[in-house]
């Protein structure tokens, strides 16, 4: 059996359910969604901002399976997803930080340290994102393309880590 067949229907069914159920849940959180009020607007980006990480790992899970088993298609995924990604991000933080002036108003004296704080995490944490979610893209677009060319046998499944010592023993 192929290696690259055995493992890259797992890993891309993983990083796609990694990558869709905190999407999910926070489509189902945000419901009703009310984008008008500001309160929403500042408490929807917040959410999402604390659940953005784990759809992050079944990004580099399917990044890192599609450059290790060299399909095209799937890195030409990854850069599109993650380049629209990227981008939605910025602009999100963009609305965040108009968000943040006028809401920061509404915030009670006491609370105001644990409202710039959390506000702080946020904007890191999109940030963040959005930089690794850029990364992706152009590491994509560039694998996609062909990148750099190497030996042959760097074309081999095996390249995986996991599967080095089983390559070798099954052609020894």
């Amino acid at each position: 059996m192929n290696i690259s067949r055995g493992v890259a229907l797992p890993f891309y069914l993983t990083a796609i359910v990694v990558m869709a159920f905190p999407a999910i849940e926070l489509v189902l959180t945000l419901v009703p969604m009310s984008p008008g009020v500001i309160s929403w607007r500042y408490g929807a980006v917040g959410l999402l901002a604390r659940s953005i990480m784990t759809p992050m790992v079944g990004m580099a899970l399917l990044y890192g399976t599609a450059l290790a088993l060299q399909h095209r298609l799937a890195l030409r995924l990854v850069a599109a997803v993650s380049l629209f990604g990227g981008a939605v991000l910025v602009l999100l933080m963009g609305i965040f930080a108009i968000d943040l002036r006028d809401f920061r108003g509404m915030v009670k004296p006491e609370a105001m340290l644990a409202f710039d704080a959390s506000s702080a995490m946020v904007l890191m944490k999109l940030l963040a994102v959005s930089i690794l979610l850029f990364a992706f893209a152009f590491g994509a677009m560039r694998a996609g393309r062909g990148g750099s060319r190497r030996a042959k046998d760097d074309k081999d499944p095996s390249r995986l880590m996991a599967f080095r010592s089983h390559a070798k023993t099954a052609g020894s």
